[in-house]
């Protein structure tokens, strides 16, 4: 009796000392109930069960004092004090998932102290234990809930650490599972454990983001971090780790969507984490690090250098708190990297450079290769390589590059959007060194990985964002096809690189006749997920993204499931397949397509005939000069800009002659004499921007004295409008708005469109009040020729969000290309910049013009740039007075040529009159 009543003593006393030290929070309280523990502890026997709580209260002394002070041997003692004491205590003992959890979280931390996967392994299967132990309890009972709450919380960080260190994104999904589980279940009286199960939440929200990029997870982080931020005790010493999350979820909503104030609280959020560790405290390091690059992304925004002065501290700060063997050091030299860099383009200070490629080939190295970080941190060491190289600075040993290409390629767990990266910096950095043959091969990988990247359930705005950051990656790949002499390569990964969010909406209403025949089931599943995903796409708001996520999700899994099934029926082995030049030569029967290309080491031209491929090389097309014309370009006639600027024109007369001696007199000389006079221009890049059709010199030759233009994104878009059923019967809608909430007044466009009312054809016509964005949407359900005269919104930021200015509202971008209309013609869209997409989206193409033909429109009509009214109006009127009035509008193009000499033979000197007028279509 004495014996048993001595070891409860012992379990009271230690469990009371440490209370004391969570109460008083210093570190020396903690080391005496250490002491004074083991001394008590000591007088029994090793295996003695009567101790077996004050072992555990002792193992968690342990595990604190490594949190508190990074003691590895801390971490050890920790360990053992908790297998002994589970090794001595039943199966049925009610403790033993609390004593399963935190032998879990020991092993969890020495994993990411010391990186062996043993360690990792032994911390998913002790917590998933607990479960187990902690479901056999009685669920009536609150502590025995919050015992399985608390449980299920920690096997939720478990899974999330085992993605970090692989990548399995079911990791993360069974995470968000449990968490969620976890939180439905706890009695809710302890503030804290409710923190730390919202904190896993957010955590796992964040790492799906990473993954995905889709913003209805990053928006349910944030929300997860402001429920764990107003949960946690003011003086919880968790309460910094939840800021310091929260600061990067509304860092990564500030980069997502470009609001200041997510940034300005990020670094409040950041700056609150950083004060609240203790300076010598190894989780210090995680918000030093995030508040880095927090201060990154303000220079970034204002180009103050304080803010990447400060950033650089910061970062190098999280770095020096950073033990040698820490799993996140890679991420804070990367910071460090990424920093040193952009404070070297800036200065071009020589041991700024030193730093960013020091910082980033240790970050490499203490990455492993199966890492979801590994190809992205790849890239960035490749990239600061590169920038050396561009100053002028020694370029890396070759054996060194060979050695990142093949890391690349093993690197396979790597997240798509990480790989396109590596694949795309590397790939510069290789044709900078002039290794022709391993540039075009990353290249190429990096082109394959964007479908993965822009992932079908993504909404247009994710996807947007997605792939706006792979801007001039198809032009690479292109130039390094080129420089192999594959004209087929270059034209089949253009085709895969460009328009891909435009592409997979084609997907959806691919043709289905043949496969009806061999099993109309498949195909009218196909037809039912394909209508059902290309509605919610494009469609959804920032508002109601988060509901209809998991709809999204589960359509897209068994969309692929259906193609897969469809693949196995005989004949349809290459449903929709990576398209080849052989089938999509098809597009340009009666003509030529010219895919122009401007690389950082070359200029070229594609053009591709029914019967022949060739290439011409462009000389004189430097990138550099695309860039510097686009922007001058997107300066002079963007929102603000005087539309009438004699500047303007002297802009454009110069842009003109520009391209006419670097890329159109070239290409027309190739073409000879005798060449097609259909000419179908594909842009690569910035060149989108640019009105090739319109290049000439003053009052010299010019594009349009030689071939009849249009534009298309890709062969396959251009193949399907020609493959499109005509037009029947001649329907016409017109819409008019002189008068548009908050625009100025469009005094003509009333009368443009009603001169469409008078032709011997059934017309509607819809004029400012009328004209509202649910009337409009009905009305082109049952018309097969639409003209639109009034104002548009250009977002080049997000061009999905682009639109007609209606009475009501926009008609987005996003709401026309859901439409699926059938016989659809032509429509006429007399409003500004409706042919013009987003600066860092060029091979997307993206704008109210591709989208008409998306939504089933054979032929379209756009403007590059704002256009006057009374010139618009000029324009109209002799395009449809040369049109005759047929349900077909094939000579729509042709049409439109005629109007852009007429107007330039009237106003030679006034290209922004008539070089703006663009036709897509066949």
């Amino acid at each position: 009796m004495r014996r048993a009543f001595r070891a409860g003593y012992v379990n009271t006393r230690t469990a009371v000392e440490y209370q004391k030290f969570e109460n008083t929070g210093r570190l020396e309280d903690l080391r005496k109930m250490i002491a004074h523990g083991e001394e008590m502890v000591s007088a029994f026997s090793p295996d003695d069960e009567d101790v077996t709580v004050a072992r555990h209260n002792l193992a968690t002394a342990y595990l604190t004092l490594f949190e508190q002070t990074g003691d590895s041997a801390a971490l050890d003692t920790a360990i053992q004090y908790e297998e002994s004491a589970i090794a001595s205590t039943s199966i049925s003992y009610g403790g033993r998932g609390s004593m399963l959890t935190n032998l879990s979280g020991a092993y969890l931390r020495r994993f990411e102290f010391e990186s062996l996967d043993v360690d990792l392994a032994s911390a998913v299967e002790w917590s998933e234990q607990a479960v187990a132990a902690s479901r056999k309890l009685k669920p009536t009972r609150a502590r025995s809930r919050q015992l399985l709450a608390m449980t299920l919380s920690n096997l939720a960080l478990t899974y999330l650490a085992r993605f970090e260190r692989y990548g399995t994104v079911a990791d993360v999904r069974a995470a968000i599972e449990r968490a969620e589980e976890a939180l439905e279940i706890h009695p809710a009286k302890n503030p804290a454990d409710l923190a730390e199960i919202l904190t896993n939440l957010c955590n796992g929200q964040l790492r799906l983001y990473l993954v995905y990029g889709t913003s209805s997870d990053l928006q349910r982080a944030i929300e997860w971090g402001e429920q764990a931020k107003w949960t946690t005790p003011s003086d919880h010493p968790e309460l910094g780790g939840t800021l310091s999350n929260l600061s990067l979820a509304y860092l990564w909503r500030y980069d997502r969507h470009g609001d200041p104030a997510d940034l300005e609280i990020s670094i409040e959020h950041g700056e609150r984490a950083a004060s609240m560790f203790p300076a010598e405290m190894p989780a210090r390091g995680a918000a030093l690090s995030n508040l880095g690059t927090a201060y990154l992304s303000r220079f970034e925004r204002t180009g103050n250098l304080s803010d990447l002065d400060a950033s650089i501290d910061w970062a190098r700060q999280a770095v020096s708190v950073t033990a040698s063997d820490d799993r996140d050091l890679g991420n804070r030299l990367t910071t460090v990297a990424i920093a040193c860099q952009q404070r070297f383009e800036r200065n071009h200070g020589h041991a700024d450079l030193h730093t960013a490629v020091e910082s980033a080939e240790r970050a490499l190295a203490a990455t492993p290769i199966e890492s979801p970080e590994s190809a992205r941190r790849l890239g960035i060491l490749a990239g600061a390589y590169l920038a050396g190289m561009r100053a002028g600075f020694e370029p890396p040993d070759r054996s060194d590059v060979v050695r990142l290409v093949e890391r690349f390629f093993k690197a396979a767990d790597s997240p798509p959007a990480h790989r396109a990266y590596g694949a795309y910096s590397l790939g510069l950095l290789l044709g900078e060194l002039d290794m022709r043959q391993p540039a075009r091969k990353v290249l190429r990988e990096a082109i394959q990985a964007l479908p993965a990247v822009a992932l079908r359930e993504l909404t247009w705005g994710d996807q947007e964002y997605l792939l706006g950051r792979f801007s001039g990656l198809v032009a690479e790949c292109v130039s390094a096809e080129l420089g192999e002499g594959d004209v087929v390569g270059a034209v089949e990964y253009a085709e895969l690189g460009r328009s891909v969010l435009l592409s997979a909406q084609l997907d959806t209403r691919t043709d289905l006749t043949d496969i009806e025949d061999a099993s109309p089931s498949l195909a009218s599943r196909f037809r039912e997920l394909g209508a059902e995903l290309g509605h919610l796409a494009p469609a959804a708001r920032r508002s109601d993204v988060a509901s209809i996520g998991p709809r999204r999700r589960a359509l897209s899994a068994e969309w692929d499931e259906v193609v897969r099934r469809i693949r196995q029926v005989e004949g349809f082995e290459h449903f929709l397949a990576r398209a080849r030049l052989t089938d999509l030569r098809h597009a340009v029967n009666d003509g030529t397509a010219a895919l122009v290309n401007a690389g950082n080491l070359r200029g070229d031209a594609v053009l591709v005939r029914a019967g022949a491929t060739e290439s011409v090389r462009l000389r004189e097309l430097k990138l550099s000069d695309v860039n510097h014309y686009a922007e001058s370009l997107a300066e002079a006639t963007g929102r603000g800009a005087r539309r009438t600027d004699p500047d303007l024109r002297r802009l454009l007369t110069e842009i003109l002659e520009w391209l006419w001696v670097s890329v159109t007199e070239p290409v027309l000389d190739a073409l000879g004499d005798g060449g097609a006079r259909r000419v179908w221009w594909m842009p690569t890049g910035r060149l989108g921007l640019l009105p090739l059709h319109a290049a000439g010199l003053p009052g010299g030759p010019s594009v349009l004295d030689h071939v009849v233009s249009s534009y298309t994104p890709t062969l396959r878009a251009l193949l399907r409008s020609r493959r499109q059923q005509p037009a029947d019967l001649r329907r016409q809608l017109s819409v008019a708005l002189e008068h548009t909430p908050g625009q100025r007044e469009l005094p003509g466009a009333v009368a443009e469109a009603s001169h469409l009312s008078e032709g011997d054809f059934p017309s509607g016509l819809l004029v400012d009040s009328a004209a509202t964005t649910d009337a409009v949407l009905s009305a082109l359900r049952t018309t097969t020729w639409a003209h639109f005269a009034c104002h548009a919104f250009n977002d080049p930021a997000t061009p999905s969000q682009s639109g007609l200015a209606l009475h009501d509202g926009l008609l987005r971008v996003s709401a026309i290309g859901a439409l699926r209309l059938e016989r659809a013609e032509l429509a006429y869209l007399s409003a500004c910049s409706t042919a013009k997409t987003g600066w860092d989206h060029t091979d997307e193409a993206i704008h109210l013009a591709s989208v008409f033909q998306l939504a089933g429109y054979r032929h379209v009509v756009g403007v590059l740039w704002p256009f006057e009214d009374g010139s618009a109006q000029v324009a109209a009127r002799l395009f449809y007075d040369q049109l005759a009035d047929t349900p077909q509008a094939d000579q729509a193009p042709f049409a439109l040529h005629q109007v852009c000499r007429t107007l330039r033979s009237e106003f030679p000197d006034r290209p922004d009159l008539w070089a703006g007028l663009v036709h897509s279509g066949p």
